[in-house]
């Protein structure tokens, strides 16, 4: 399938940096739908300047990004795309779309998901991800932490790591647990069917070298 162009050649397009408009606004139209939402009602609205996310109904939207989320956002990809390409099986990209119709639509900043379901053109279903990885920026720190957390939670993924820059820990979260595992120094992931883990140099990571 087709996949829309690297994170970071679209970010002019899509998540202009700096700071918000005092009064974020979103489109009237929008807002009269009501405080719930469904894929179908949302596809309309796409492409407007935000990024436009769903869980369970609920709308979260992310209005800025900043540089350093995506410093650490692209040397993450890479650590994890490296890993991933090591066998034919899975296969890491950075934001894309997956859904659970009716009402959940998320952009996770990284997954992994089996290569057989990412080379279809059907939208990809959020049960399909074994790993995702939320990096935490000002404006999302509730959905990522909490609302999208949980629900990549109840989607049965093996494994979810949010990524704190302030607090410089990853939390990894799998299905049913009641708390993360945090990890300080290392971060660990082993994908499904590989005898090797993915790790990630964690203090390296949170302060690169010029």
């Amino acid at each position: 399938m087709a996949h829309p162009r690297p994170f970071w050649e679209r970010l002019n397009d899509e998540f202009p940096f700096g700071d918000p408009a005092p009064v974020p606004t979103l489109p009237p139209e929008l807002l009269a739908l009501g405080p719930y939402h469904s894929i179908e009602s949302l596809e309309p609205f796409h492409g407007r300047g935000q990024r436009l996310e769903l869980v369970d109904g609920e709308l979260l939207v992310t209005w800025r990004c900043t540089m350093a989320h995506q410093r650490l956002l692209r040397d993450l990809l890479h650590a994890v795309h490296d890993y991933a390409e090591q066998d034919p099986a899975p296969y890491a990209i950075m934001n894309v779309w997956a859904e659970a119709p009716p009402d959940a639509l998320v952009l996770p900043d990284i997954l992994v998901l089996p290569r057989a379901i990412a080379r279809t053109d059907d939208p990809w279903p959020l049960s399909a991800l074994c790993f995702v990885a939320e990096v935490i920026d000002p404006d999302s720190v509730r959905a990522d932490r909490f609302t999208k957390r949980a629900r990549y939670q109840r989607a049965g993924i093996g494994t979810c790591w949010v990524v704190d820059p302030r607090r410089e820990v990853v939390e990894a979260w799998t299905p049913g647990a009641a708390a993360p595992v945090e990890m300080h120094q290392e971060a660990r992931w082993r994908a499904p069917g590989r005898d090797h883990d993915l790790v990630v140099d964690l203090p390296a990571l949170f302060h690169p070298r010029a």
